[in-house]
């Protein structure tokens, strides 16, 4: 027989950590499809007006504009415009001044309706979540409205008098770069009109200016570039050109220079690689003659 002082038989277990998380996930709230399908609409509504804005919902940065890039940024900038809308979103190539401004003032008017559609849906059930009066959350609402409008009025009331008509904008990434093309005279890799518009070419060639623009200006220049090339007129560049510019904008001797290249791959001479090299090479020297007599028509097509 065990008397009251004889030991237990065995020490009881504490409960395994993990368990005590597992049971803490009975008492988070599951989604609601009204607050999940509320914010995907925004999303789409969101990329809608910037693929409109912009001509298309493709990121700006050249590798960071495929399909799946560019999805992915426009969910952080979703994330950002309702979590913290912070004045980077009104640069052309993110949400544009032409959304940034109207989407912010969005976001506050739509709380007060998303607080009554919240208790219109938690009075439906039969035991209420939201322990809060109706007045008090739309208080809590104003409150937070007109805070946050203060915080921007103060930023305008501080802020260089140049930088404030950039939130009243109407230029897309695209329009921007247009106007640099034409006008800007100095870039990060040089000085001077031919310097500024290469910086404009290693954006995404989704918002490069026209093509008309870019034959025109590439097609008299490109032979003098070769013989003394300037600072900015690198392999990179040239690489760069070959591979994302429309073959109707690309001068005569780079399609020259692709058709020997091609015609060279046709039977086995080079690999892909030594193709590549190769042609930045052949930019500095004289057209092959295989294709020299051949029409810019005839290497388009």
């Amino acid at each position: 027989m065990r008397t009251a002082i004889d030991p237990p038989t065995h020490t009881p277990r504490r409960p395994l950590p993990q368990l005590y998380y597992l049971n803490m996930y009975k008492y988070m709230p599951t989604p609601s499809p009204v607050a999940v399908s509320w914010l995907l609409v925004e999303f789409v509504v969101l990329m809608a007006l910037r693929a409109g804005s912009e001509g298309t919902f493709r990121f700006h940065i050249a590798g960071a504009d495929t399909f799946l890039g560019s999805l992915i940024i426009d969910i952080v900038f979703y994330v950002l415009s309702i979590g913290a809308p912070c004045f980077i979103l009104r640069f052309p190539g993110y949400l544009g001044p032409s959304i940034y401004l109207p989407w912010c003032l969005y976001q506050l008017a739509v709380n007060p309706i998303m607080i009554a559609v919240g208790l219109q849906l938690d009075g439906r059930k039969e035991q209420l979540e939201i322990e809060l009066s109706e007045g008090l959350l739309l208080l809590a609402v104003a409150v937070a409205a007109c805070m946050a409008l203060v915080g921007f009025a103060v930023s305008i009331a501080f802020m260089n008098h140049g930088y404030r008509k950039t939130f009243l904008g109407r230029l897309s990434f695209q329009q921007y770069n247009v106007e640099l093309w034409a006008s800007r005279t100095w870039a990060p890799i040089g000085k001077g009109l031919d310097a500024s518009r290469a910086e404009v070419i290693t954006f995404s060639r989704f918002y490069w200016p026209p093509n008309d623009q870019v034959k025109v200006w590439l097609e008299p220049n490109w032979d003098e570039w070769v013989a003394a090339p300037p600072q900015w007129f690198t392999s990179s560049f040239v690489k760069r050109i070959a591979a994302e510019a429309p073959p109707e904008v690309l001068p005569l001797a780079v399609l020259q220079g692709l058709a020997e290249k091609h015609s060279g791959k046709a039977v086995g001479q080079e690999d892909s690689s030594t193709r590549q090299l190769s042609f930045v090479a052949s930019t500095r020297q004289p057209s092959s003659r295989q294709f020299a007599t051949t029409s810019r028509e005839e290497l388009v097509q």
